[in-house]
């Protein structure tokens, strides 16, 4: 019976029982408990799973086990990264390679399933968890800016009414808690907040209208430039490679020595990348630092000394002018 699990070392004792023992692929993989559809994918050249997929991540194998250490290093030094950060890193990467393109909605969970070891280094936020465990669900209520506009018609009337009484532009915090109060009276009734609600589609619920408002349908020429990829420039053998992707595309459909050759440099070029994207990112966070240090800081005023000196004379006459006045009182 074949078994579900099964290591690289079953599968090659499954071939070379086939190659070099006279067992059939049949026997072979009875034998060894691995499928017989695997030992005759092997036999005739095909590569296994775990070596199709790094072919078609994003960053290549060596460069996810240095950022994986990377990450750990930050953790024992008490800056764990949140998700947006991680992201933010590889995206950085990427750019560095001359990859525009952002990152895929769920690559940070599948890259926390491939590495176990982050599921409990990574940053994250504990504030919404708490406020949601606290809060009754019998409480919360989808607010939307259609449910907050219900007053404001009420509360400009009350305002004109104000302006056209007074005649004055600016309004004092009791006139305006006075028409804030009067305008919570008409806008917030029960059967204004439900005809909101119903008219959103929060309540009853209705999936169609909360998905056809404006606001959350894409623009049409937006979504037609999505759809055109850009092709990227091809790169001939005369030209020089720039990025690490360039290396590895050069080097396809060669030589087994001239692919390990192409590989090496590559890989030499990841190391490089990668350390422009931290040193880049280290220099973003300095800059940053020094613009809030900036910020913080107030110029010293110094004082005018000729101010002083005039304010010393006026006192002076001062008191010479009051034995005078003691005399003629006298």
């Amino acid at each position: 019976m074949v078994r579900r699990n099964y290591t690289e070392d079953d599968v090659a004792e499954a071939i070379f029982d086939t190659i070099d023992r006279g067992l059939s692929q049949n026997e072979a993989a009875q034998k060894r408990g691995v499928s017989q559809w695997t030992i005759s994918r092997r036999l005739s050249g095909q590569t296994s799973r775990n070596e199709c997929i790094p072919a078609h991540q994003r960053i290549s194998k060596s460069q996810e086990n240095t950022f994986i250490r990377w990450v750990l290093r930050q953790e024992s030094l008490g800056y764990a990264l949140s998700h947006s950060q991680l992201r933010a890193c590889v995206e950085a990467i990427l750019k560095q390679q001359g990859d525009n393109k952002p990152l895929g909605k769920h690559w940070t969970t599948r890259l926390v399933k491939r590495h176990l070891e982050l599921s409990t280094k990574l940053g994250k936020r504990h504030e919404a968890a708490k406020f949601d465990e606290f809060t009754p669900k019998a409480n919360t209520v989808n607010v939307d800016e259609g449910g907050i506009m219900v007053g404001f018609g009420a509360y400009r009337k009350e305002l004109q009414k104000l302006a056209s009484l007074t005649d004055s532009a600016p309004v004092d915090k009791v006139n305006f808690i006075r028409a804030y109060a009067k305008a919570r009276e008409v806008g917030m009734r029960k059967a204004t907040i439900l005809s909101g609600w119903r008219f959103t589609g929060n309540w009853p619920i209705n999936r169609y209208k909360a998905l056809a408002h404006p606001e959350i349908q894409p623009d049409k020429e937006k979504l037609l430039e999505e759809f055109k990829t850009p092709s990227p420039p091809q790169l001939h053998s005369d030209d020089t490679p720039k990025t690490s992707r360039q290396v590895r595309e050069m080097a396809k459909h060669r030589s087994r020595p001239t692919r390990q050759k192409y590989s090496k440099i590559a890989k030499g070029l990841e190391a490089l990348e990668m350390k422009v994207a931290v040193q880049n990112a280290r220099i973003t966070g300095l800059e940053e630092q020094m613009a809030q240090v900036r910020r913080g800081k107030k110029r010293k005023a110094v004082p005018n000394p000729n101010r002083r000196f005039m304010a010393l004379v006026e006192t002076l006459a001062a008191g010479e002018s009051l034995p005078d006045s003691k005399r003629r009182q006298e």
